[in-house]
């Protein structure tokens, strides 16, 4: 499920974020999972979703308040956005 990792001391924005493709994790699970991804990514993740992931982000919003940025890298047939810690909080 997870792909593309590139382990380094960049700082975050910089180099391939870890893939978390929310299509291939069982529904029941799929929300604990992206949210373990998060816990444990570094400088954050790229989530790949069947569709707009708006419930999740405000869950992770508030799990975590003001501790992460979405930025969308694609809307259309896949979503795909950029989840990345903001430097300030503590996550």
């Amino acid at each position: 499920m997870l792909s593309d990792v590139t382990i380094c001391s960049c700082p975050p924005g910089v180099g391939t974020l870890p893939k978390i493709d929310a299509t291939a994790i069982d529904h029941d699970i799929r929300h604990a999972a992206i949210f373990g991804a998060l816990t444990g990514a570094r400088h954050g993740i790229e989530l790949i979703a069947p569709h707009d992931p708006v419930r999740l982000l405000h869950q992770i919003e508030d799990r975590w308040p003001g501790g992460f940025k979405f930025e969308y890298l694609e809307r259309d047939s896949a979503w795909r956005i950029a989840i990345t810690p903001i430097e300030t909080a503590a996550v």
